[in-house]
């Protein structure tokens, strides 16, 4: 799904802070080990060097079930390099965004554009679509429905290595007391056809 490196190299295998196992039982019955994030510093990530970078339009399909709606990443790069790719909590609403470029940590929980407001306690599947086209935009579905409208982006950013549970710089301590099933990362935009052939799946 990325360039420049193998499938086996993707996996998320540095920690920030303490996220845990976690068995929990979704609707229908259905068994799930999932990570539990609590906020803060918890942070699930690998670097650019062995994830890679998708520089065009991408999607990443989340199945998330978020405790809180006070300020929290779901996931953003895992480095500053080539802009950051992002989608958090705010305030209690769920924001998308890219950022630039020679961003200092300092800057790293810029606040985003509001797509829908923000649940806690239900599973549900958080589709995030990036259009790198003659008009870059950022789209968000849930459970298959879009949220808000089409986003459009001030400037292009590549996905370049990849965290959960918070931003870039989790020392900033914008984590996000959630807990995540499932991640998918896809190196362009689903159409509507694939799309809700994931959600489906998921």
């Amino acid at each position: 799904a990325t360039t420049g490196t193998l499938p086996s190299s993707r996996d998320l295998i540095h920690l920030s802070g303490s996220p845990i196992v976690w068995n929990v039982i979704r609707p229908g019955g259905i068994t799930n080990t999932v990570a539990r994030f609590e906020g803060t510093t918890d942070g699930l990530w690998v670097s650019k060097t062995s994830f890679g970078s998708i520089p065009g339009s991408r999607s990443l399909v989340a199945v998330v079930r978020p405790r809180e709606t006070t300020r929290g990443f779901l996931f953003d790069c895992s480095t500053f390099a080539d802009g950051l790719t992002r989608a958090q909590i705010n305030a209690g609403q769920w924001q998308v965004s890219t950022e630039p470029t020679g961003l200092a940590a300092a800057e790293a929980g810029r606040a985003g554009v509001n797509t829908a407001t923000a649940v806690t306690n239900q599973w549900q599947v958080h589709t995030f679509i990036v259009s790198e086209l003659a008009t870059s935009t950022f789209r968000h579905f849930i459970d298959g429905v879009q949220a808000g409208s089409d986003v459009s982006l001030a400037q292009g950013a590549a996905l370049s290595g990849l965290i959960l549970g918070n931003c870039v710089a989790p020392s900033q301590g914008f984590g996000l007391e959630a807990d995540i099933a499932e991640v998918l990362v896809y190196d362009r935009a689903l159409d509507d056809t694939e799309r809700q052939s994931v959600e489906a799946h998921l």
